[in-house]
């Protein structure tokens, strides 16, 4: 023991002593981890030593300044960082990059949607705005108002793919309702027909009597009319 090095900064035993005091004092004061299998109440502890905040609401979080906050996933994310036992310099840093990561997907995904469109107005010409229409209209027939709301809440009404499908179902669907008789029983009755035209030409909503709309559907329209019209010889 005379020989160890160590000892050679002590002068005697009372500063070898003092030393050993000092030892327990930071023994005494180091946070040890719990194990993993420890209670809830031991890592509880251990957080609030490493600086976790009392609750949840005590997180001081710097939130985005443009854009809409959703104030429910804010404290969702606090309630969460909390229950991991972040520190406030831990949460902002983790709540900072999810910001920036959404804030990067978004502008792609904006981005991609203008050049999806910019690819149609080329693809379909002086039809863009006909087609538009068409799709629309096709989107509210078939889902309603609820799948108007869907997409436009998720962006997807905007997703050049499912605006070429709408576009091309629309277009179909003013096809199927030009009416050419029922094959199973023979042509219908003349007094439907005459009610059908009358109905048609009497309603100032249909795109038969709207000049205004789109060429496509009311071209679907007067083909549906001319078709009653033929069935009556």
């Amino acid at each position: 023991m005379r020989s160890e090095k160590s000892f050679e900064k002590f002068k005697g035993v009372p500063d070898l002593a003092k030393s050993y005091v000092e030892i327990q004092k930071t023994m005494g004061n180091a946070i040890h981890m719990p194990k993993p299998d420890s209670k809830p109440e031991e890592w509880d502890t251990f957080y609030s030593k490493m600086g976790r905040p009392e609750s949840p609401d005590k997180y001081e979080l710097k939130l985005p300044e443009s854009g809409t906050v959703d104030e429910g996933l804010v404290k969702e994310f606090r309630t969460a960082a909390h229950q991991s036992g972040l520190q406030p310099r831990q949460a902002q840093g983790l709540l900072d990059w999810f910001n920036k990561t959404q804030g990067d997907r978004m502008t792609a995904y904006t981005k991609t949607m203008e050049d999806g469109v910019n690819q149609l107005k080329t693809e379909w010409g002086g039809k863009f705005d006909e087609r538009i229409s068409v799709a629309s209209r096709a989107v509210k027939e078939m889902g309603g108002d609820e799948l108007v709301s869907l997409l436009e809440e998720t962006g997807l009404g905007n997703h050049p793919t499912l605006v070429k499908f709408f576009a091309k179902l629309g277009e179909s669907t003013l096809e199927d309702k030009i009416i050419v008789g029922d094959t199973s029983s023979g042509e219908e009755s003349k007094d439907a027909i005459l009610m059908k035209i009358a109905e048609i030409q009497n309603d100032p909503k249909h795109p038969y009597n709207d000049a205004r709309a789109p060429h496509a559907i009311r071209e679907a329209a007067i083909r549906e009319v001319g078709a009653l019209y033929k069935q009556l010889g």
